[in-house]
């Protein structure tokens, strides 16, 4: 069974936003250059340009919200293609957020994960990377498309590795009655085929990639708790990636709701920083 979407993020919201008007906006350009008559096709072609040019969706404000890359297919009136591909899938969540949240005000919880989305978030975008879906303190991240990244296992072990890294160094800048308070990240990681494109919902389209990888990815995250580690990667991502400083390998362990046993590699929790 396919893992239940999460909810859309803001870059999502936007992107179905902007493609919307991407399209409605290529739609006009295509009638006013076919409305040309002999003689004047040269006056219609400027005409069109400053048209299209004063109306398509602007592109800096764009890639505040969302990778340039993606931002500029956008606003060009392009969409992002549907198609099966591999990737590699991270999972992150934060440890004991539940508990760590409780002792402090909203606008406290809201502060630290505006930290923490922050560091993430830009770590993954320094790897080529795309952040999925923002839930809470959970982030799906997608390496490999819309986007094609080089070495994409490569580059993901190495994010994750510096997203625990980062998120560890957060803690100094906690308010004060959390100050004892360390966090620590779970990570899951997965390789393999998947469907990227637009999910449409009524009123937008949520960009996303669905599958047994996925699914995987997902399960893995979920089981670095159960192994008390930071990081948990399949055999897959691994042997793609090559040597990476930190992961060793784990064992065939048996996964609720994956049909077959799955070859683990895995990276040991940092020490608590101090």
């Amino acid at each position: 069974m396919l893992q239940s979407l999460p909810l859309p993020s803001f870059s999502n919201l936007l992107i179905g936003a902007f493609e919307n008007l991407s399209r409605s906006l290529s739609a006009e350009r295509r009638s006013l250059d076919n409305t040309a008559t002999p003689g004047r096709s040269s006056v219609r072609t400027d005409t069109t340009r400053r048209h299209w040019r004063s109306k398509r969706p602007p592109l800096d404000e764009l890639r505040r919200y969302v990778p340039g890359p993606i931002a500029e297919q956008i606003t060009n009136g392009e969409s992002l293609e549907s198609r099966e591909t591999d990737v590699t899938v991270m999972f992150i969540d934060l440890r004991g957020y539940t508990s760590f949240a409780e002792r402090l005000s909203p606008q406290q919880v809201f502060a630290f994960l505006n930290q923490y989305t922050q560091a993430v978030s830009r770590i993954v975008r320094q790897h080529g990377g795309f952040v999925v879906e923002f839930n809470g303190d959970g982030m799906m991240v997608v390496f490999g498309a819309p986007i094609p990244v080089r070495e994409k296992e490569k580059a993901a072990l190495m994010a994750g590795s510096e997203i625990e890294r980062a998120v560890a160094e957060l803690d100094p800048q906690l308010p004060a009655r959390s100050s004892s308070h360390r966090h620590r990240v779970g990570i899951g990681i997965a390789t393999g085929p998947a469907f990227v494109g637009n999910i449409r919902a009524v009123d937008r389209y949520i960009w996303s990639a669905v599958g047994a990888t996925t699914n995987r990815a997902s399960r893995l995250e979920a089981l670095t708790r159960e192994l008390d580690v930071s990081i948990v990667v399949d055999r897959a991502t691994c042997e793609s990636a090559g040597a990476v400083p930190g992961f060793v390998e784990y064992g065939s362990v048996g996964i609720s709701g994956l049909s077959a046993p799955v070859d683990l590699f895995v990276h040991p929790q940092m020490q608590a920083i101090h």
